[in-house]
Order: structure tokens, then C-alpha cells, then sequence
């Protein structure tokens, strides 16, 4: 449809093990910021980048494209904001206004999401094929470092992909995602199995039934139905500004691709997982919203954070107030870790090319 108080838990590598994901220390927001210098001047990193309107964008693939968004698309440090299963780049809408000036955030539809081109039928669904866009995206710009917030399954793509790029990627922020999920080796191949059949049946669907058309009620009704009651209406209704379209006979459909309920043919499991996490070098943030579940068993999540602090350049775990999508349905509380991590002197200015102008601006004109 186009018309107080934070749960913190820091660690460094000097210290030898992570407490579990329930293990935290309340701290005053103040105390997340370094209060020596005068307000004003740190007052700066609270500065809106609402200046300009996000730019729409469209990059070419062999397969059709990518769809994406821009704010701020002058400022000298670049951050690839990559969203959730189902969602869009409509996810950071109201994060990114907040925050400071010196960040230029890229959020794009990943394929078959929003505004991005879709696989055609009988084609399977593998989580894994993510990382060829994010590829595509950080070439088309030509980042020589690159910093990616990641959203649920976002967060486990940036990790996947931070560890197959170590050397490339400086700054990994996950918003309520540990480690991506695994599947037990013994069970992958039933599972595959489940997914082939999958694959004919969304196939014949795609082929030789029409599109699923709603009312726009019956639309936001379904839409908040999928999300398990983490989203508000009126949070649901800014997903569905690129997740869904009004259609000629006034009726609306998802612009999500039906081939997104395909199970993913194949899944990493525990050990494999853990290896992509070993291969870490980057910086690590970790916040994880205290209401929201964790998906696999503690342990599982506890063992990845041990890995990051042993792997990463610099670990943070922080535990936030808030649900699943606590960036878009709570954004002031995600806004202080975001700003205190990305700091101008911490970041690197990866939106710099050498003759000092902006990559991102560059990269929108080659489009």
C-alpha cells in the first residue's frame, strides 16, 4: 500500500565466560554515554537525520532487483540495515529518523520481500541465497568496511555473512536474534524432504490459482494474525506500506513471495552455525528484547555468546524492554545502544571514496 531504566550486560575480552541471556545489571541510560564532555557536545549524537526524506532505490540483478531505501545519504558512515522474516525495509522507519546525523543508513527488501523482485515458481527457498544480495548491495557501493543492523533473521544474515567476510565486515548490531536457528544434522534430511514437497505444491498454487486478494481490513487482520501479536495495528499498517498493494479493482494483496512459506531446504546445524561464528573478527552488538522468546534452547544461545566474546574485536550482550520488533515499535530504547556503538571516532567513515565524496550518492547514480 504505497498511497529511566535499561537492562544492560557489557563484556570485554578480559573477562572469561558470558552469563547466561537472563544474567543482567540495570544502569541509567546517562551511564551509556560518556557524560565528561559539555551536553552539547554529546548531546550531538542525539541529533536527528530527519533532514531529508529516505531516497527510493532500485539496483539491477540478473534475476530482476533489488528494492531499497536511504537517509542521509551524505553522512560518512554507512550502515546496511537488513529486516526480519516476512518484513521489509519499512522495519527501520521509525529507528533510523533518530538517529545521529553522522549515519547514513541503507535498508533494503531482501528478494521476495516489499518491493523486491521475486523468484519465479518452483523455485525452493534457502535462507543462505540472502547473502548473495547483501554481496550484491556492499559491491554496488563499494564499501571497503562494512557495518550491518540486522533485525531477527537480519541478525543472523549479517552474522552468516560477517563470518564469510571477516576481513570486509567492522560493526555487527543483531536487534533480538542470538544466532541463527539450526536443525539437528539427523534431522535435515526429513526436513529437506518436507521442503520438496513444498516446493510443487506452492508451484501449482503460483501457476493455476489466482493471487489471494483481501479487503484492506481482512488484510491488516491477517498480517497482525502472522506476527503473533508483536506489532500494533498502526506498527502492522508501516510494514504493510511496502508489504502489501492496493490492486486495480480496489482490493489489496502481500507483495510477499508465496515462495517464502516454502521451509528452507537446507539449514545449518549446530556445529556449522558455530563455525560461522568463529570465523568472526568484527565489532558485536547483541541487544535481545526481554519479552520476546529465544527461539532455541538457552544453552544453544549461551554457547554463541561465549563464541563471539572469544572471536570478535569488541563484545557487547545488552537486554532491552520490549518485544520482537522493539526497533519499530519502541525505537527510543534501541536509539542509545545504536548511537553509543556507532560513535564518529568508533566507526569507520566507510561512505567516503577517495576523493571524499559520499560511496552511497555515487552508487545511486550509477543506478
Amino acid at each position: 500500500m504505497r498511497s529511566s531504566n535499561l537492562a544492560v550486560c557489557e563484556y570485554t575480552k578480559s573477562q572469561r565466560k558470558v552469563p547466561p541471556v537472563s544474567c543482567i545489571r540495570r544502569v541509567h541510560v546517562s551511564k551509556l554515554f560518556n557524560f565528561k564532555t559539555s551536553w552539547s557536545e554529546s548531546n550531538r549524537y542525539f541529533s536527528s537525520s530527519t533532514s531529508s526524506s529516505p531516497k527510493e532505490f532500485s539496483l539491477k540483478t540478473p534475476t530482476g532487483h533489488i528494492a531499497g531505501k536511504v537517509w542521509n545519504e551524505e553522512a560518512p558512515v554507512a550502515v546496511l540495515c537488513l529486516h526480519g522474516f516476512q518484513d521489509n525495509a519499512g522495519s527501520f522507519d521509525r529507528l533510523i529518523p533518530l538517529l545521529p546525523d553522522h549515519l547514513c543508513s541503507v535498508a533494503i527488501d531482501l528478494p521476495g520481500h516489499g518491493w523486491s523482485s521475486h523468484d519465479p515458481p518452483g523455485v525452493g527457498h534457502v535462507h543462505l541465497h540472502y547473502m548473495i544480495s547483501v554481496e550484491r548491495v556492499i559491491r554496488h557501493f563499494g564499501w571497503k568496511q562494512v557495518i550491518i543492523l540486522g533485525h531477527s533473521m537480519g541478525g543472523g544474515l549479517g552474522m552468516l555473512y560477517a563470518g564469510t567476510r571477516p576481513s570486509l565486515v567492522h560493526s555487527l548490531m543483531t536487534i533480538d536474534l542470538v544466532k541463527p536457528v539450526h536443525l539437528p544434522s539427523e534431522k535435515l534430511p526429513k526436513y529437506s524432504g518436507k521442503s520438496l514437497d513444498k516446493v510443487w505444491e506452492i508451484e501449482h498454487k503460483l501457476l493455476h490459482k489466482p493471487r489471494p486478494t483481501y479487503s484492506y481490513d481482512e488484510l491488516l487482520t491477517r498480517a497482525l494474525k502472522s506476527h503473533q501479536g508483536s506489532l500494533s495495528k498502526e506498527e502492522m499498517e508501516i510494514l504493510l506500506q511496502r508489504g502489501s498493494e492496493q490492486l486495480p479493482d480496489g482490493r489489496y494483496a502481500f507483495t510477499y513471495s508465496l515462495n517464502l512459506v516454502i521451509p528452507s531446504i537446507w539449514v545449518l546445524d549446530s556445529d556449522q552455525v558455530m563455525a560461522f561464528a568463529s570465523s568472526l573478527r568484527c565489532r558485536i552488538m547483541v541487544l535481545k528484547a526481554k519479552s520476546a522468546k529465544l527461539y532455541e534452547d538457552q544453552k544453544y544461545a549461551d554457547a554463541t555468546l561465549e563464541v563471539y566474546r572469544q572471536s570478535s574485536s569488541e563484545f557487547e550482550y545488552h537486554e532491552i524492554p520490549g518485544g520482537h520488533h522493539v526497533h519499530l515499535s519502541q525505537p527510543e530504547t534501541v536509539v542509545p545502544y545504536v548511537t553509543r556503538f556507532l560513535t564518529p571516532t568508533t566507526a569507520p567513515h566507510n561512505n567516503r571514496g577517495e576523493d571524499g565524496g559520499s560511496l552511497v550518492t555515487q552508487g545511486l547514480g550509477r543506478l
